[in-house]
């Protein structure tokens, strides 16, 4: 299969992991240029109804977001 190359000026999205980290990260986000929501309306790279495969990172995160161990060491409680 050939490997396939993105033009320049060509905008793309990874919303999880990626472009949610890099909001909540950002202090600079509100001057974002597109901004966030209007960058919503381009599709997703990595999700796609077709592939499975990032459905398992959704079902990894919830795992972690529900692990209350998890939260204790990551906040350092008890």
């Amino acid at each position: 299969m050939p490997k396939q190359s993105q033009a320049n000026g060509i905008m793309g999205r990874s919303l999880l992991p990626f472009d949610m980290l890099a909001y909540v990260s950002d202090p600079e986000r509100r001057h974002w240029e597109p901004s966030f929501l209007a960058s919503m309306k381009v599709g997703d790279d990595l999700l796609d109804r077709n592939d499975i495969g990032p459905f398992g990172f959704g079902l990894v995160l919830l795992r972690h977001i529900l692990d209350i161990g998890m939260w204790r060491k990551a906040l350092r409680i008890g």
